[in-house]
Order: C-alpha cells, then structure tokens, then sequence
C-alpha cells in the first residue's frame, strides 16, 4: 500500500492566491507561496513542476510566543524549505506539528522539524500512526534497494527511451524523498481535542473515515477557517485506498462546519464549500455505479471499464484533464468502492 503512484502523476498546476506575501523554492524545481488568511494565519501551498511528486500544503498558526505547524511535506528538503517559508514569516519556535493524515507527503519533513525543534509535540489520529508506519516505512523500507537496483540498471544503459528516462527520474526522485526517517506521532487524537494558542482556539476533529481512516480536520472558529488535508482537494481530488461510502458523509460534517475559508492538502484555498459538494457528487455517482455493476455480478476489471465520472458543471474539478481525473480519482475510487463491498 503506497502513494507513489499518486505522487508521481499528481501533475497540478496550483493558481497562487493575490493576497500572497512570500514566495520560496522547494525540491525537484517546485516553488512555494505563502498567503496571510488571517492575523497569525499562513497557508504555505505549492505549484509543482511537470513530472515532479505532489508536496502537500502547510500551515501557520503563529501565536505570542509559539507557532502550531500543520503538515511537514514530502522530504527533507520539502521540510527544509517549508521550514525556510515559517522563517520568512516568524522566528518564534515550533512547539506542535499535526499531520492530517498518514501519506508521506505530508509528515515525511517532520524529521526536520523534530531537528530544529526537539521539545515539538507531535499530533496524528490513531489510524495515522499505523498508516505511518504500514504505508510508508513498511514500504519505503520495502522497496528502495529494488528501486536503487532499477536506477543503477537505467543508467547503465547506453541509451534510454523517453518512458525510461521518466522512469529513472522518478526513481531517482523517490530515494531523494526516502532520505532520513519517520517521526511518528506522540500525541493522538480519537475523535475531538481543543487547543488553545493566546486567544486562539484550535479543534482538531475526525469527522469519520474519508480519503484515509484517520483524516483529522483543522478548525479555526474564530477565523471561520478549516484545514482539512486530503479530505477534499483541488483541483483533482486522490482517492487512493479510500472509504468511498463513508467519506460522502463525512464530507456531510465538513460542510457543517460552516467554514469561510477552505484550506485543502493540494491547490488553492478556497472560498466556498461547492468543492466538497461537488466532490460528494462525484462520489456518489461512482458508489451507486459501483452497487449497480456488482449486483449484475461483473468483476473489478468491469468496473474499471463500465463506470464513468462527470464533473459537475463549472466545479473546480472540471479544470483538470481527463487522465487526472481517471488516474488519481475515478479508477482509485472504484477499487476502493469494490474493497468496501468485498
């Protein structure tokens, strides 16, 4: 179980916001831009190059004294420079970092905050911890000597074709990303925790399973500001090892929440919560497709061919190309839609 192919395909253009303050480089040629939401609000969101991995966002909640930082990036070097924007925006310490959920890129640059910050805290839901441990360091530890083995065999290569110079960039790009170690959560959150910064407060919350069993969402009520991972993101949404059926109302609960201000794991902030109907549409379709397909007694190869996906008109979705939509969210979400049933 991994996100790799996910990473390696997630090829979006992010539209930076016109109230941006900072802008930053990152690794693999990605560049970073850090919009001020709110007083002591940051969003750090990324605009990744053609053919690089998908680095999620990060956030910034500067308080008097201390700084609570929400998701960490891909790597090291994503860390690093994610580190770099907070510094660009206040050298108050770090004393919390949250993970909203257990893929890589998002809690891989924890090491580098864990670094520079000894004494941080570390927060994650229960299911977050495991998918750390199974999702990832099972697996990188898994795969990398194949994956060192597969870059020493393309390079040896007195010539290469164009799908295998990809394929030895990626590679390369991957062990880039496996360098240094986990830091797993030492704080975890079932349901519900409060955190109080100064005068702001913080709800962690799990609103059920969705793009991963253990999504924690951000809620700034104040600020009228959410941050909800990948429980719904732009422009093309991952649907990778999901809980179709349970994340249309889980989405339910994020809308309730009644958010000015949406801060998704991938893209722009958004404004409005027509994303996460429109991603609930899209969801739904696909479930009751699904249910259709297996009850006329058909396989997962069926599936894949027989059920469709159609943007709503207008949603933000609908800016993305059809290979992203079938590649990161249609065919994913129909696996994971046949494993519920299974």
């Amino acid at each position: 179980m991994s996100m790799r192919p996910a990473l390696a395909l997630a090829l979006i253009l992010l539209l930076p916001s016109r109230a941006a303050s900072q802008t930053g480089e990152g690794p693999y040629g990605n560049t970073y831009t850090i919009t001020t939401l709110a007083p002591g609000v940051h969003t750090l969101t990324w605009t990744p190059q053609p053919g690089s991995f998908a680095i999620g966002n990060s956030t910034f909640l500067v308080g008097d004294r201390d700084v609570v930082v929400i998701d960490t990036g891909i790597s090291r070097g994503a860390g690093e420079a994610i580190l770099g924007g907070l510094r660009k925006v206040t050298d108050k310490p770090v004393s919390m970092v949250i993970n909203t959920h257990w893929h890589g890129d998002h809690n891989f640059g924890n090491q580098v905050f864990r670094a520079a910050f000894p004494s941080a805290r570390f927060v994650a839901h229960p299911a977050t911890r495991d998918g750390i441990i199974t999702g990832e360091s099972d697996y990188r530890d898994a795969n990398r000597p194949k994956t060192l083995a597969r870059i020493q065999e393309l390079k040896a290569k007195s010539a290469r074709t164009e799908d295998e110079t990809r394929e030895l960039s990626r590679a390369e790009m991957q062990v880039e990303a496996w360098q240094g170690d986990y830091v797993l959560p030492d704080v975890l959150v079932d349901r519900h925790l409060t955190i109080v910064q100064d005068a702001r407060m913080i709800e962690l919350l799990h609103l059920g399973h969705a793009n991963t069993k253990g999504d924690l969402v951000i809620h700034l009520p104040a600020e009228r500001l959410v941050i909800d991972g990948d429980m719904a993101i732009t422009p093309m949404q991952f649907a990778f090892f999901s809980s179709p059926r349970e994340w249309i109302a889980t989405l339910d609960r994020l809308a309730a929440l009644d958010a000015a201000t949406f801060v998704p794991g991938h893209g722009p902030v958004q404004r409005s919560p027509q994303f996460i109907r429109d991603l609930q549409t899209m969801l739904r379709s696909v479930v009751e497709q699904v249910d259709a397909v297996l009850k006329a007694g058909l396989d997962l190869d069926a599936l894949k061919q027989q059920v469709k996906v159609t943007v709503p008109p207008g949603s933000v979705y609908a800016t993305a190309s059809q290979r992203a939509l079938d590649v990161l969210f249609r065919i994913p979400a129909v696996e994971s839609a046949f494993k519920e049933k299974s």
